[in-house]
C-alpha cells in the first residue's frame, strides 16, 4: 500500500462568489469536506486499482458502497465524503494511458451511478486524483 500523498487543500477548494443586493457573497465548503490527501494501490487478488482519500476529521462515519462488477465506490453516508474509489483493470497500459483510463473510468462509474448529488465531493476527488495522477499510477 502506497504511502498518502498531501494534497493543497486551499487548490483543491474553490470559493463560489455570488452578489446579492450589491453584496459579495462567498461560499465555501467546510475543510472538512475537502480530502487532504490521497493514496493508491493495486490489489492483486481482485485486479484492481484502489484510490483511497483521506479527510480531516477522519472517524469512523458510516458509509453507502456502491458496486458493479468492474467499479466500486464508498461514499461518507452523511458526509458525501467519497472514501474509497476502486477499478479493475482490463490489462496493464503505459502510464500515459493508464492516467486517461482512471479520469475516464472515474467519470463513467459516477455517471453510472448517478452520484451527481454530491458534485462538490466528486469535483473534490476529481480535481485531486488530476493533481496527483503521476504518483498514483507509479503502481504495479
Amino acid at each position: 500500500m502506497s504511502e498518502w500523498i498531501d494534497l493543497d487543500i486551499e487548490r483543491l477548494s474553490k470559493p463560489t462568489h455570488a452578489t446579492q443586493n450589491g453584496v459579495d457573497i462567498s461560499f465555501d465548503l467546510s475543510p472538512f469536506d475537502i480530502p487532504e490527501a490521497i493514496r493508491s494501490h493495486f490489489d492483486q487478488v481482485d485486479n484492481r486499482i484502489v484510490v483511497e482519500f483521506k479527510y480531516l476529521d477522519d472517524s469512523a462515519e458510516e458509509t453507502n458502497e456502491f458496486s458493479t462488477p468492474d467499479m466500486s465506490i464508498l461514499i461518507g453516508k452523511n458526509s458525501g465524503c467519497i472514501y474509497r474509489v476502486s477499478f479493475k483493470r482490463k490489462a496493464k497500459t503505459n502510464s500515459e494511458s493508464e492516467k486517461k483510463w482512471l479520469k475516464d473510468m472515474f467519470d463513467v462509474f459516477l455517471s453510472k451511478m448517478h452520484l451527481n448529488k454530491d458534485e462538490d465531493h466528486i469535483n473534490f476527488a476529481r480535481r485531486a486524483l488530476e493533481e496527483k495522477e503521476d504518483e498514483l499510477i507509479a503502481i504495479p
